[in-house]
């Protein structure tokens, strides 16, 4: 038994520099506590599996919050690009209801205005959309995550499940 609590202190190596992610910790919580507590009643054993699912409850929660503040840049992302089309279509109003004299230098600033808006708005939009897509793509990898951790753990249930009739019969007999 000594062996294997050496194994699970092992795991909970704490590195500042190379944090490992909240699942590896719950993981080695819950091996300490089948290998230090095998006798522990039901009620223990609920409070340490309500416990592993507040923990993934909260990274759900911290996922969702990241993914509304990304989503609110986003639109503060569209509204500017937005203002930035308007301004331009400003600038291209001004240019073509402008005097008829010659004023070449002032109408080449406002078609470099111009072009660097335009560049800007190329840009933003680029951004916007690869935010969009980078925020697609990790919802869709989260929920694969869940959906897998979700079997995981059903598969776990099911498994201790078994394991508590198993007893229970061999206590009855």
């Amino acid at each position: 038994m000594s062996s294997s609590n050496s194994s699970v202190n092992t795991k909970l190596d704490f590195d500042k520099s190379d944090p490992k992610p909240a699942s590896v910790y719950l993981g080695s919580l819950k091996e300490f506590f089948k290998e230090t507590a095998p006798n522990a009643t039901v009620e223990q054993k609920n409070r340490l599996n309500n416990l592993l699912l507040s923990m993934i409850q909260m990274n759900l929660d911290v996922f969702k919050n990241q993914r509304e503040a990304t989503f609110r840049k986003v639109e503060n992302m569209k509204v500017a690009v937005k203002k930035m089309k308007e301004k331009t279509e400003e600038i291209k109003k001004e240019i073509l209801q402008g005097p008829t004299e010659s004023i070449d230098k002032e109408l080449s600033v406002l078609i470099e205005k111009r072009h660097d808006l335009q560049d800007l708005i190329s840009d933003m939009s680029a951004a916007c959309s690869a935010l969009d897509q980078k925020m697609r793509n990790e919802m869709v990898q989260h929920q694969e995550d869940m959906e897998k951790k979700e079997k995981a753990h059903r598969a776990e249930i099911i498994e201790m499940s078994a394991k508590i009739c198993e007893l229970q019969e061999k206590l009855s007999s």
